[in-house]
């Protein structure tokens, strides 16, 4: 037998303790593997500073090994969790817990866990906000402010009042744009009504003859109206225009225009003119054309006589006026050739 063999083999168990060795004389060469077992390792014996960067990894840590009591408080931050996780919503938050989402005046809240979703929903006439509530903002092509009843009710989109004041006040500063704008594809732009007053007040401040408290154009077609109104139309002030030099108004249209018709001398006429409703009410004008000119002269007719027995008759005139339709008859020495009859009818 080899003697470093006998030597070795001379040891007797726990013969070598630690003062026996030096310091720094185990090096890991002369370590077997496996040969340090769990239970000759001393509690607390290996620090951080016993172990090499990167010496412990996944491998080395059994599943479920690292309990909540060994991990410090803060110790795991928001970068370490895997997906992302929401901490917080509008500054409420509740670790570990819900924050719960509180339906108000008519508004429903459906989770819905298996599709990631929560459904808000508002139904009926809708809740209130507390006054006052003012929005601001630079916007292009929108509005700060979109009212919209898209359901099957007849309710408006947006309604104003005031018990003390104007329901809806609209401001603007382009000389070209309105302060209140209203649309509508098939209804009224903008309505108003009272019960005890005026349904739409317009003012201006404005002395420029071209502004108004109210104006109205009709963009669609010489077929509609700018303005159209049912009932009485009340003026205190001037009716003005803008024809001729003196700023003068549009006469309104008659109720019935014959045009020019033809006539012979002596020849007598019944034109059906069906404006209706009461003839003491009626305007009438009579017009002649003779020598290629409009002319009143010798309307009603005018006659001179010549001697005893030869009489001169010129000029034509209307009569047996009712409510449908007007007589004419031409003299016979008559040279108008053509006449016309227009009428008006007022309440």
């Amino acid at each position: 037998m080899h003697s470093g063999q006998r030597r070795r083999n001379s040891v007797k168990d726990n013969a070598v303790t630690t003062k026996v060795i030096a310091n720094d004389a185990v090096t890991t060469d002369k370590v077997v593997d496996d040969a340090i077992s769990g239970d000759k390792i001393a509690p607390s014996a290996v620090t951080s500073t016993n172990i090499a960067n990167g010496a412990v990894g996944s491998s080395q840590i059994g599943d479920g090994s690292i309990a909540t009591g060994d991990l410090a408080d803060d110790a795991v931050t928001a970068a370490k969790i895997k997906p992302s996780i929401i901490s917080s919503i509008d500054g409420v938050s509740n670790d570990g817990g819900n924050v719960d989402l509180v339906a108000g005046s008519n508004v429903t809240i459906t989770p819905d866990d298996s599709a990631d979703t929560i459904t808000i929903a508002a139904t009926g006439a809708g809740g209130s906000v507390q006054a006052p509530l003012q929005l601001s903002g630079e916007i292009s092509g929108s509005a700060v402010i979109q009212g919209a009843n898209t359901g099957a009710g007849d309710g408006p989109g947006m309604r104003g009042r005031s018990d003390n004041s104007d329901g809806v006040v609209g401001w603007t500063g382009a000389s070209e744009k309105s302060g209140v704008f209203g649309h509508s594809q098939v209804g009224s732009g903008i309505s108003g009504r009272s019960d005890g007053n005026n349904g739409v007040l317009a003012v201006t401040t404005s002395n420029n003859p071209g502004h108004a408290g109210l104006w109205a154009r009709n963009a669609g077609g010489s077929g509609g109206s700018a303005i159209y109104c049912e009932g009485d139309l009340f003026v205190t002030g001037e009716f003005k225009g803008a024809k001729g030099p003196h700023g003068g108004a549009p006469f309104p249209r008659p109720a019935y225009d014959s045009g020019w018709i033809s006539i012979a001398p002596w020849q007598s006429l019944v034109l059906q003119h069906g404006v209706g409703g009461n003839f003491d009410n009626y305007f009438i004008d009579f017009q002649e054309f003779m020598y290629g000119f409009i002319t009143n002269r010798n309307i009603g007719g005018d006659s001179m006589r010549w001697s005893s027995d030869e009489s001169l008759y010129w000029g034509a005139y209307y009569r047996l006026l009712s409510n449908q339709e007007i007589g004419v008859i031409n003299k016979s020495n008559s040279s108008a050739e053509k006449v016309r009859v227009r009428i008006w009818i007022y309440n």
